[in-house]
């Protein structure tokens, strides 16, 4: 069984915001481009994933309309969208909404859709088979595959039933068929927990990523902080800290290592991209006010990945509201870059 091991999140964070903030006016910023406009039938992306052939992969949950089903798209280099399948929801003829996915080594692509982990098979670019992984988790999130294991984040478990939001860690082994999940606290899938202290934003665990030596990073949207998890050889929890912390405000999100130990993640909240480099010095490199991302501009950035020496991000545009510089939805919908060889973003 899964070891759960429960973490308190009532920290003193004020040095950190101090220091970040002071990074913030400091660090010239850098203009993000527009790699892709997506087609009408993928109105809000989400997750990125590279398959073993070097194909980039995009979900396409599409909250802002119901009526369009979840999709999975490839990205070509020039920045042209094929659609791949569409993501079945649990009744026949409905569809579910596909948040994180990652490929195994198989080629095999692990999908969240709520509340399921798929596993796609793939002739080509056609769909051979879907397998259950595991169903009943309350909306998977970030989904990553290290080794012979799945991770994924789930933002909030309400039966867990705590005075601040709970939120998790569920791990999988890729051989793992018609798992059935509670969502509570009995789960012995369950690795990691948390409670997220930010009274303006219940929602917890969300981006997940691994560093180069197997360790497992998972971020609290609410509170802005970013934990370390280091694994034994079975994926079970060795260690734990926290890794570093941001303003309550940014909405942490996606998140990915480069080939040198930086941490680039999301400001899902206030369309910021923020480098973390291997000192754990905190900078923002790229900060917009709300816009409609018609240059590439940073417009809900909610995922990014490392592909082709670019970093390409895909831009959700969707939440508004008190807290989100985003007032609006809408077109055109697009992925942003910014070239990796960008010696702003290397110093």
């Amino acid at each position: 069984m899964a070891k759960t091991i429960i973490v308190a999140c009532i920290l003193s964070i004020s040095t950190g915001l101090f220091a970040q903030r002071n990074c913030r006016e400091a660090f010239q910023r850098v203009e993000t481009k527009r790699f892709a406009e997506l087609p009408d039938d993928c109105p809000t992306p989400d997750a990125f994933a590279i398959s073993p052939d070097g194909s980039l992969f995009l979900s396409c949950p599409n909250y802002a309309d119901n009526s369009l089903p979840g999709l999975l798209v490839r990205v070509n280099s020039d920045g042209t969208i094929i659609r791949i399948a569409e993501v079945p929801g649990i009744d026949l003829g409905t569809s579910a909404r596909p948040m994180g996915i990652d490929f195994a080594p198989d080629g095999s692509l692990y999908v969240c859709a709520n509340p399921r982990i798929l596993r796609y098979s793939f002739v080509n670019d056609s769909v051979a088979q879907i397998e259950t992984i595991a169903e009943g988790i309350n909306g998977p999130n970030g989904l990553k595959i290290n080794g012979d294991n799945l991770f994924v984040t789930v933002p909030k478990l309400p039966k867990i039933n705590t005075a601040k939001n709970t939120s998790g860690v569920y791990r999988f082994k890729l051989t793992d068929r018609n798992i059935e999940v509670k969502s509570d606290s009995t789960d012995s899938n369950l690795l990691f927990t948390t409670q997220t202290q930010n009274p303006k934003r219940q929602f917890g665990l969300d981006g997940i990523a691994f560093d180069h030596s197997g360790d497992l990073y998972v971020g609290d949207f609410g509170d802005a902080i970013i934990y370390k998890l280091k694994l034994s050889e079975t994926g079970t929890i060795e260690s734990k800290e926290v890794y570093t912390t941001f303003p309550d405000s940014t909405g942490i999100d996606g998140m990915i290592f480069d080939q040198d130990g930086n941490l680039y993640v999301t400001g899902f909240s206030q369309n910021q991209l923020w480098k973390i480099d291997n000192n754990r010095k905190a900078s923002i490199i790229a900060d917009y006010p709300d816009n409609d991302g018609c240059h590439g501009e940073l417009d809900q950035p909610v995922d990014l990945t490392i592909w082709e020496d670019k970093l390409i991000i895909s831009n959700f545009d969707l939440m508004t509201g008190e807290g989100f510089v985003n007032t609006a939805h809408s077109k055109p919908y697009t992925l942003s870059f910014i070239p990796l060889r960008d010696e702003d973003i290397k110093r």
